[in-house]
């Protein structure tokens, strides 16, 4: 019960940060990947029932109401094949150092691999915001 009042507190911090930094930043939407339910709940069942992993799945319960209350609109994106493709130019990623967490692309853009994945996460969102339109 200490590891889940923990959880709960360091979700509400987190989620408090986040919305402070997106206020500043006049932000009024925030994007989160979505994964398939297979692959959530193999991480989960590897984490444990109190690993750091569901404080994520927390955070992104506390985040959603707490944007709500500041006029800010949480989305969640299939994550699929997000780090897969350069986001600069549409080409197949074709090598990533995870100890610099730097990814190449066929044609050779260099970036940072969560730094890619974001932006084409974003790319995304527009892009079926865009069919709904």
């Amino acid at each position: 019960m200490h590891l889940k009042h923990l959880s709960e507190h360091y979700g509400h911090q987190v989620t408090s940060q986040i919305l402070r930094f997106a206020v500043e930043q006049d932000v009024s939407v925030i994007v989160l990947p979505r994964y398939n339910q297979e692959y959530s709940r193999n991480v989960m069942k590897g984490s444990g029932n109190w690993g750091p992993l569901h404080l994520s799945t927390r955070i992104r319960q506390y985040l959603d109401y707490k944007a709500w209350k500041n006029g800010i609109i949480v989305i969640e994106v299939h994550a699929t094949g997000i780090s897969k493709i350069c986001a600069k130019c549409g080409a197949e990623i074709i090598r990533t150092d995870t100890r610099t967490e730097l990814c190449c692309c066929a044609n050779g853009h260099q970036t940072n691999r969560y730094l890619n994945a974001v932006r084409n996460l974003g790319k995304k969102c527009l892009t079926q915001f865009g069919r709904g339109a």
